[in-house]
């Protein structure tokens, strides 16, 4: 059955599934920002530091492609962490024509902060859920990230 401009019902999903993630997505890193404004953190250097803090030394490529920003974004915004002195830049052991990014002591000390502030945004976020509902939305959103070959 076709609904709202002749669309398909399967393709309408995918479009409001899409458009609803990418939303949810874009306010919880917002608010976290926001949150840490005094500090100067952007959206995309607060998920940076969060995704190092908790993943350890990764490439440049690597990071781009787990916290899923382009790698114009990380590399723009890893310059400006490394300037600070919140990230540090070293050659990979194992091959020595990657380089491994990862935070420095006062880089882990921020994302602890900054995991601070996204649990807080995040429960503000999460408010309207009831806790079974709030378990349900993790555990599906787990499945479909392991499903297509992501980590837990």
């Amino acid at each position: 059955m076709n609904t709202r401009k002749g669309a398909p019902r399967s393709q309408l999903l995918a479009d409001d599934v899409a458009r609803l993630l990418g939303q949810c997505r874009r306010d919880l890193w917002s608010a976290a920002a926001r949150s840490m404004a005094g500090k100067r953190e952007s959206a995309p250097s607060l998920h940076l530091l969060v995704h190092l803090g908790r993943a350890g030394a990764l490439t440049q490529a690597q990071l781009a492609a787990e916290t899923g920003q382009d790698a114009a974004t990380v590399c723009r915004t890893l310059e400006r962490l490394e300037k600070r002195g919140l990230v540090a830049r070293r050659g990979d052991p194992d091959d020595k024509r990657r380089r491994l990014v990862e935070t420095t002591a006062t880089g882990r000390a921020r994302a602890g902060e900054m995991t601070v502030a996204l649990a807080t945004e995040c429960e503000s976020y999460l408010a309207p859920l009831a806790q079974t509902e709030r378990a349900t939305l993790r555990d599906l959103l787990e499945k479909l990230v392991v499903a297509r070959g992501g980590s837990r």
